[in-house]
């Protein structure tokens, strides 16, 4: 609780607005019908810096190159230091207000007003919880800030020229997951921060064993497959799927087998236990993030049908919505990543591309910036990731040493069209070369031959048979080549 009081993430939007107020002057304000007040800056002294602009606006002129001049009245006035360091503290506001038009300055005050209610909703919080306030004191401030909340107005963002837009996004939010050749260009990013990724295979295949070893790797640094760099940070695994003991001994046995210490693990894993929770609306898990104060750089959520609630897996509205939900509510703006664990429906799916696996409606895959898919083949599994913004690396292909999955080298390149060929000829040439095999010994041979199991031979053969590359006899024992 006490860090929730102590969580000030906003000094640097602070400077922003003061900048873009220097610049534009408070005309922009009035305009979008925006009121910005002393206590919505995370730090005091800038909102005294604001009030005094608010209160001497007819003894200073908007604009950049009036910077100067504003650096005198301020320091007349006593507050110049209140933003910097220096004699040029007010100067120093050039470069962060240089982009800043009046739309992006109204865009980044409705920024700074959204991050005031929530510090003030955490503080409210921790206030009650600690019995600094009383019950109905609470709720009355709790209601302000909703319905401060409810009144913004305009929160749909502005209109930019591209100069305001690249002030407004200077840089590309940095890499949390990447594979190992990742280059300068991001060639090779998995998964960025503010991105919302999606992992999916088939059910029982081993996704939430996949995704507490992502969350390992996160926690500590390490590398995730033994092939995707991970950078070290905090993680959250929101579990709805185990049981809390079950949840615990994967874990241990995925440590043991990683050969991680709890010293190194601990500090940087938290897991919200959810298995047996009435969650009701995904948007409550947001407010209830936010509310706890703690900050992550990903958040797991294990899995995604438990999150519907009232949403049908088969519409795109519901589902749209519902990526756009857990966005806001959770990528904490360019914070945090978010991995969200889906399943694919029953069925071969080797044939369709990856977007089209997931179940459900197209617009989950679709509104992801990162997929990644596992799909079995034979005894080795084949993963595969595509990305909105970068060029993916190569396919993998990994191997089970139970509990782990590791990449031991790239898969084979080639379309599910081309690989069906070449099994069709492999069989066609077992059968020539005894002029005809009965089923359970081509299956045995085709075995032999691929490393494949059992039931991916049968599937081979039968795909072989449909696509007249080989027949069966009158008496339907003997294959024999088409």
């Amino acid at each position: 609780l006490p860090q929730m009081r102590s969580v000030n993430d906003g000094v640097e939007l602070d400077r922003i607005v003061l900048g873009g107020i220097m610049a534009n002057g408070f005309a922009p304000f009035d305009e979008a019908g925006i009121a910005i007040r002393k206590d919505d800056f995370a730090a005091p002294q800038h909102g005294a810096v604001m009030v005094w602009l608010l209160d001497h606006s007819d003894q200073w002129t908007p604009g950049t190159l009036n910077f100067a001049d504003i650096q005198r009245q301020l320091e007349v006035a006593g507050l110049a230091d209140k933003i910097g360091q220096g004699h040029a503290a007010v100067l120093d506001l050039l470069d962060l207000a240089g982009g800043i038009g009046p739309s992006v300055l109204v865009h980044r005050a409705q920024e700074l007003i959204a991050v005031s209610i929530e510090r003030k909703r955490r503080a409210l919080a921790s206030d009650y919880a600690e019995g600094r306030i009383v019950h109905d004191d609470y709720l009355e401030a709790l209601g302000e800030l909703e319905k401060r909340e409810a009144g913004k107005q305009d929160a749909l963002p502005p209109f930019m020229s591209l100069e305001e837009l690249d002030a407004a996004y200077p840089d590309d939010p940095p890499l949390l997951i990447a594979g190992p050749d990742a280059d300068n260009e991001r060639d090779g990013a998995v998964l960025a921060f503010g991105e919302v990724g999606v992992l999916g295979s088939a059910s029982k295949l081993g996704k939430t064993w996949s995704v507490i070893d992502a969350a390992l790797a996160v926690a500590t640094g390490r590398s995730w497959m033994s092939h995707f760099n991970c950078k070290p940070g905090r993680v959250l695994y929101i579990n709805m799927e185990l049981g809390g003991r079950a949840f615990i001994r994967r874990t241990e046995m995925l440590m043991v087998k990683r050969g991680l210490k709890a010293a190194e693990v601990m500090p940087n894993i938290r897991v919200w236990q959810l298995r047996n929770a009435r969650i009701g609306a995904i948007e409550e898990l947001g407010k209830q993030l936010a509310i706890r104060g703690e900050q992550f750089d990903l958040v797991i959520l294990d899995p995604l049908y438990k999150l519907l609630g009232s949403r049908e897996e088969n519409s795109n509205g519901d589902m749209g919505e519902l990526m756009q939900v857990i966005r806001e509510g959770f990528c904490n703006g360019d914070k945090t990543a978010v991995l969200i664990v889906h399943h694919f429906p029953k069925g071969d799916l080797t044939k369709r591309a990856a977007l089209d696996r997931f179940a459900g409606a197209g617009a989950i895959a679709r509104d992801a910036d990162t997929l990644i898919t596992i799909t079995p083949e034979g005894e080795t599994f084949r993963l595969e990731y595509t990305t909105r913004d970068y060029k993916a690396g190569l396919p993998m292909e990994l191997k089970m040493d139970f509990p782990v999955v590791d990449a031991i080298g790239p898969a084979e390149v080639s379309s599910p069209k081309a690989k069906a060929q070449s099994n069709h000829n492999l069989l066609r040439g077992l059968i020539e070369a005894e002029s005809g095999m009965e089923k359970a010994e081509l299956v045995k041979r085709f075995m032999a031959e691929t490393g494949c199991g059992k039931s991916m031979a049968y599937r081979a053969i039968d795909k072989a048979e449909k696509a007249k590359a080989i027949s069966r006899t009158t008496l339907e024992k003997t294959y024999v080549a088409a």
